[in-house]
C-alpha cells in the first residue's frame, strides 16, 4: 500500500502541474495565493525565543500554518494540523484524550509543549497536553511549530517540540464572524467572533467563542474488534472562549478550554470488569495573561508577561464504571508566574537574548477519588486532594555572533531550579547560513522533562525519579530551487534517556529505557496562483532496537495534498495521509497495519462575506486503527464523515 499511496500522491501533483500551470498566468495576484516562498522564509515568529524573529533566524526547524491554510484544507482539530506536516504520529483513543508523538518518541503528551499566545496550556499535574477539538481554530491567526528540543527557552517538557497557537488580533479581525457546520455522527459546531479596533487610540478588543459536539464514529461491536458492545455511546463536547484586549504596547488575554468526553472507550468492556454507561471526563483549562512590550532604544527590547494558569479535572468526572460501582475523580491545579525576556543588540555582529521567570504552583498530589455502592448511582463529591506547593526560578541566555554577513553562530544555556526536582542545566548551540532563497542550519539541542506529581505518586510511588533527557544533533535546510518550488529537509540524531517506564510489578515509574534514533524529514512544496501543493515524507530508524521497531511508532509516514482554485470564488482541496505498519503496545493485537486515508474540502464564496463548504473526511471509508497501550486491543478511527457548513464575516 505504501508504494501505491506515494505513487498516487506524486501522480496527483504532476497532473495538476501540467494541466493548470498555463492558466495561472491569467489570474490577478490579489485574488488567489499571494504569499511567496521568500515571504514564508522571512515571516516573523515568536516561539523560537519568545521575541519576534524571522523564521530563518530561529535556531530550530520552523513550520508555520496560517489561518488561510487551516480554512482551505479543512483542519478541524490540532491533530488534523499536525497530521499533515512531517514528524508527527498519533494514538487517538477517541475518548478522554488523543496522544501526539513528535519525532518518534511515544509518550503521554508530556514531551511537547502546547501554547496559546505564548502561554502554556499543558495540564499542570502531569505536564501533558490534551488533544481534541476544543481548540478554536476559527480564531487562529497562525500556528507555529518549533521542532526538536527547546528547553533552553521553555524549560521542562519542551522535548520533541513546541506548538504555539497564535490567536487573532483586533487590528486584523474587525467585525463579526460566524463559522458553523453540521454532519455525520451528530457533529455540530458554532463559532462566533467579534473584533473592534480604534486606530486613533491604538485600542482594540477581540472576543471569540466556540461550541462543538460530536459522537465521532461508530465504535460498537465488530466495528472495533469487539472491544465494546454494539450499543456503546461515545461523545466529545467542547467549549472554548478567547478574549484579547490591546492598548498600545499592552495585551491582556484570557483563554478558556473545556473538554467533556465519554470515558467508555478508555477501557475494553467485553470480558472485563469495566462497564459502559454515563461516564464523563470533564476537564477545563484557564489561562490569563498580561504582556507589556517596551523598546527604550534601538538596541534594547523587553517583553514582560505575568500569567495565571489553571487546569482542573472537575469533581463531576465519572472516570470508571465497574461491576459493582462508579468511580468519581477530582484534581485541581493552578500556577502563577511572571517572566521578563529581553534582547540587547551590541552592534551589527553581536546580540543577546535572555530571560528570567518565577513560578509558584499549587498541584494536587493525586486524584481525589470516591466510590458508589452501585453501578447505577453516582458517588459523593470527592474532597479536595492533598496539595503540593512548588516554587521555581529559571533563567536563560542566548548569544549570537555574525561571523560573516550570511553566517551566524549562537550558543545558549538555561538554569532551572524547582523545589521538586532541584537544579537542571540545559545547553544549546547553532550555526546558521542564510541567503535570500535558502537557509542551512546546523543545530545542537538538549531538553528535559522533570517528574511531576503524576509521575512521583503513581501506584506505589517513586520519589527518586530523575528527569528524562533528550540530546539532539540536526541539519535542516530550506531551498527555493525554482520560483514556484521549495524543498525542505531535516536529518537528525536523537538520544532520549532516563525514559520513564513501569517497573516489573507495574506498580511505579522508574528510569530505565534509552532510545537512539536517526530521523529524516523531507518536504516538497509547489506554490502558484491557482493552486498550492505539497508532499512530505518522514523516516525513523531506531538503530539499537530489534528489527528497527519501536512500539507504536511507524518507520514511514507520507502526506500529500493539493489546493486548487479554478475561479476566485471556488476552492477545492484533496489530501492523503499515509502511515506504515507499526508494532502495537497491546500483545493481543500485535501489529497495526499500514493505512492511507483521503480527505477533501470544497468551498464556494457566494459573495465577499459568505462562504459555503462541504468537508468529507476519510473519503474511501478506510478501516484503520491506532495503537493501544491499554487493554483495548486497538482503536478504530472514525468512518467516512461528511460536514456541511458556512463561514460568514461582516465588517
Amino acid at each position: 500500500m505504501k508504494q501505491i499511496c506515494v505513487k498516487y500522491a506524486f501522480m496527483m501533483m504532476y497532473v495538476f502541474f501540467e494541466t493548470f500551470s498555463s492558466f495561472a498566468q491569467e489570474i490577478p495576484k490579489d485574488s488567489l495565493f499571494e504569499i511567496s516562498f521568500e515571504d514564508l522564509m522571512n515571516m516573523e515568529v515568536s516561539s523560537g525565543t519568545k521575541l519576534l524573529q524571522r523564521a530563518q533566524e530561529v535556531s530550530a526547524k520552523v513550520t508555520i500554518i496560517s489561518y488561510d491554510i487551516i480554512q482551505k484544507r479543512g483542519y478541524n482539530t490540532i491533530e488534523d494540523v499536525l497530521a499533515d506536516i512531517p514528524g508527527f504520529q498519533f494514538r487517538n483513543i477517541q475518548s478522554i484524550n488523543s496522544y501526539v508523538f513528535g519525532r518518534g518518541i511515544p509518550n503521554q503528551n508530556n514531551l511537547i509543549l502546547v501554547l496559546i499566545d505564548g502561554v502554556q496550556i499543558n495540564e499542570l499535574n502531569s505536564g501533558g497536553f490534551y488533544g481534541g477539538a476544543q481548540y478554536n481554530l476559527d480564531n487562529v491567526e497562525r500556528i507555529e511549530v518549533i521542532y526538536g528540543p527547546a528547553s533552553v527557552v521553555y524549560g521542562t517538557n519542551a522535548v520533541s517540540g513546541i506548538v504555539n497557537i497564535i490567536t487573532k488580533k483586533p487590528l486584523t479581525s474587525q467585525g463579526v464572524d460566524v463559522n458553523a457546520h453540521t454532519g455525520s455522527f451528530n457533529t455540530q459546531k458554532l463559532q462566533l467572533g467579534y473584533g473592534y479596533y480604534n486606530a486613533e487610540n491604538d485600542f482594540g478588543i477581540r472576543i471569540s467563542g466556540l461550541k462543538k459536539y460530536s459522537e465521532k464514529g461508530d465504535f460498537g461491536g465488530a466495528n472495533c474488534l469487539h472491544n465494546w458492545s454494539d450499543s456503546v455511546y461515545n461523545f466529545e463536547n467542547d467549549m472554548s472562549f478567547d478574549t484579547k484586549l490591546t492598548y498600545k504596547s499592552i495585551t491582556i488575554g484570557t483563554n478558556y478550554l473545556r473538554k467533556q468526553s465519554s470515558a467508555n472507550l478508555y477501557y475494553r468492556t467485553q470480558g472485563t470488569q469495566y462497564r459502559e454507561g454515563e461516564s464523563l471526563w470533564n476537564i477545563g483549562f484557564l489561562n490569563s495573561y498580561v504582556t507589556y512590550n517596551v523598546k527604550p532604544s534601538s538596541r534594547f527590547l523587553f517583553t514582560h508577561t505575568s500569567y495565571y494558569r489553571n487546569s482542573t479535572l472537575y469533581p463531576n468526572t465519572i472516570a470508571h464504571i465497574v461491576d459493582t460501582s462508579q468511580i468519581r475523580y477530582y484534581r485541581p491545579n493552578y500556577l502563577i508566574g511572571t517572566e521578563l525576556v529581553g534582547k540587547f543588540t551590541v552592534n551589527d555582529k553581536f546580540s543577546s537574548i535572555g530571560g528570567i521567570s518565577f513560578d509558584y504552583e499549587n498541584l494536587a498530589k493525586d486524584y481525589s477519588i470516591t466510590w458508589s455502592d452501585s453501578i447505577i448511582y453516582m458517588p459523593p463529591k470527592p474532597p479536595k486532594p492533598v496539595m503540593i506547593e512548588n516554587y521555581s526560578t529559571n533563567g536563560f541566555l542566548q548569544l549570537t555572533y555574525a561571523i560573516l554577513p550570511q553566517l551566524e553562530a549562537s550558543a545558549g544555556g538555561r538554569f532551572d531550579y524547582n523545589t521538586s526536582y532541584d537544579f537542571v542545566y540545559t545547553p544549546s548551540g547553532s550555526l546558521i547560513y542564510k541567503a535570500q532563497m535558502y537557509t542551512i542550519k546546523l543545530l545542537y539541542m538538549e531538553a528535559f522533562r522533570a517528574p511531576k506529581p503524576w509521575d512521583y505518586n503513581w501506584g506505589e510511588g517513586n520519589h527518586s525519579l530523575l528527569p528524562e533527557e533528550m540530546h539532539s544533533m540536526e541539519v535542516t535546510s530550506n531551498f527555493v530551487v525554482a520560483k514556484h518550488v521549495m524543498v525542505e529537509t531535516s536529518i537528525y540524531k536523537n538520544r532520549f534517556y532516563n525514559m520513564f517506564v513501569k517497573n516489573n510489578t507495574n506498580t511505579a515509574w522508574i528510569n530505565a529505557d534509552t532510545i537512539n534514533l536517526i530521523g529524516l524529514e523531507a518536504e516538497l512544496q509547489y506554490l502558484r496562483k491557482r493552486f498550492q501543493s505539497y508532499i512530505n515524507y518522514t523516516y525513523l530508524h531506531f538503530y539499537d532496537f530489534k528489527d528497527n521497531t519501536l512500539e507504536e511508532i511507524a518507520p514511514h509516514t507520507c502526506n500529500a495534498g493539493i489546493t486548487y482554485m479554478p475561479t476566485s470564488n471556488i476552492t477545492a482541496h484533496v489530501r492523503c495521509n499515509y502511515t506504515s505498519k507499526k508494532v502495537n503496545a497491546n500483545i493481543l493485537y500485535p501489529q497495526v497495519d499500514d493505512a492511507c486515508v483521503f480527505h477533501a474540502k470544497l468551498s464556494y464564496i457566494v459573495q465577499q462575506s459568505l462562504q459555503w463548504f462541504i468537508d468529507v473526511r476519510n473519503i474511501l471509508n478506510t478501516e484503520y486503527y491506532h495503537t493501544s497501550n491499554r487493554n483495548v486491543t486497538a482503536y478504530r478511527q472514525p468512518q467516512r464523515t461528511v460536514l456541511i457548513g458556512v463561514t460568514w464575516h461582516l465588517l
